[in-house]
């Protein structure tokens, strides 16, 4: 008998499973995130999720752990599992901010998360002009003439301003900064929207970039702090 038919069909198996705990978690997450049919007043019981989802209890739970683990459900002995508040979600997670984006921001978490960006990029870069390797200054200059090219479609030039600043925090090496890239990856998207530069302030703009870009290239960490601190002014 083939051994890679029961290996085959064990991988269409565990594939299936993790699709469907996947299902589950985009949609609830989605949905609280959206507070849509989910808010802070709901109760979720695992035999509901099972019966919407057909989905076995093991499965369900796998994906409640999940969502508990993003901040967004939590579970105790005498209320059952509830929908978390806003300020007890992690902003840092990847699917969190994602679903975030697909729905509109408060003007109180957009003026948050910019002076989240004030604090943690300027420093982000303050620490890349001291560690960035070769390699990661080749990509900055790179990423650097992508927002020179794109100047005349926004489509490309948020593109490459979303690789700049998150390859900035990633030339730091501090790993603690690196957690903040999808945070400002929706501050940047947030901004792009509402905030579309006439040509004159958009050179200005641009310049402020590629500042950033060759005090980081040249080892110049206090001018390059200052340089980002000077972006996010004018962001």
């Amino acid at each position: 008998m083939s051994m890679s038919q029961p290996s085959s069909a064990l991988s269409s198996h565990m594939s299936a499973h993790l699709n469907l705990t996947q299902n589950i978690v985009e949609s609830l997450g989605s949905s609280i995130v959206a507070k849509q049919s989910l808010s802070t007043t709901s109760k979720i019981t695992e035999k509901r999720v099972c019966t919407d989802f057909g989905a076995s209890r093991s499965i369900v739970r796998e994906a409640l752990t999940i969502l508990s683990s993003k901040g967004l459900i939590r579970s105790n002995m005498s209320q059952g599992t509830r929908v978390c508040k806003e300020q007890e979600w992690n902003l840092l997670d990847k699917d969190i901010v994602r679903w975030m984006a697909q729905g509109s921001l408060s003007e109180k978490l957009l003026v948050e998360i910019s002076q989240v960006r004030k604090a943690v990029e300027p420093m982000g870069a303050f620490i890349a002009a001291k560690r960035q390797t070769e390699e990661q200054g080749s990509v900055l200059r790179s990423v650097s003439a992508e927002l020179c090219d794109a100047r005349i479609d926004m489509a490309a030039f948020l593109g490459a301003k979303i690789k700049f600043h998150q390859m900035l925090l990633l030339a730091s090496g501090n790993k603690a900064i690196q957690q903040f890239q999808h945070l400002v990856e929706l501050g940047i998207r947030a901004d792009h929207e509402s905030n579309l530069h006439p040509q004159d302030s958009f050179d200005a703009y641009l310049n402020a970039h590629l500042s950033v870009m060759n005090n980081i290239c040249a080892n110049n960490p206090l001018r390059a702090k200052l340089c980002m601190q000077e972006l996010l002014q004018c962001a």
